[in-house]
């Protein structure tokens, strides 16, 4: 595939991935009274080469996205085996907090960037509704007040 055919498909390609990704947490988000927690694990595959590429733009979404009023817990992790294996764990105080996340700027901004740098088939997205309301005390430490600051 020529340079500039290959570099417009990459381009569509990435269009097609974030219209993919805005429709799919709309019609998930159909299905919620939007004043629940709501949890989301994203599982991304980078393509060979590009985890440097994709460090940069993740970088400028760290800081915005624990800013943002309605998250709870944002965490990015890298596979121990294989750096191209990438999952962020992100915990929104209602459905309403993830739609404003993901229809962001820094957010659209990081998907334009990070679209051509994934695997075919990814992002994979999957939502939960946590339940870790549900403790038992034994989980606190001892002399533990039941405070905040308890995992």
């Amino acid at each position: 595939m020529a340079k500039s055919a290959r570099r417009k498909f990459m381009k569509l390609f990435g269009i097609f991935l974030i219209s993919t990704c805005l429709l799919l947490a709309e019609f998930a988000a159909s299905a919620d009274t939007g004043d629940s927690e709501v949890a989301v694990l994203t599982y991304l595959k980078l393509r060979p080469g590009t985890e440097v590429k994709f460090m940069a733009s993740l970088n400028k979404i760290v800081k915005p996205s624990l800013a943002e009023p309605g998250n709870i817990a944002w965490y990015v992790q890298k596979s121990v085996t294989d750096p191209t294996n990438i999952v962020f764990y992100t915990r929104w105080r209602s459905e309403d907090a993830l739609q404003s996340h993901l229809k962001s700027k820094p957010v659209a901004d990081y998907i334009a960037e990070t679209a051509a740098l994934l695997a075919p088939g990814y992002p994979q997205l999957l939502r939960f509704h946590p339940i870790d309301q549900i403790r038992s005390e034994s989980q606190w430490p001892p002399n533990c007040n039941n405070c905040s600051c308890c995992p």
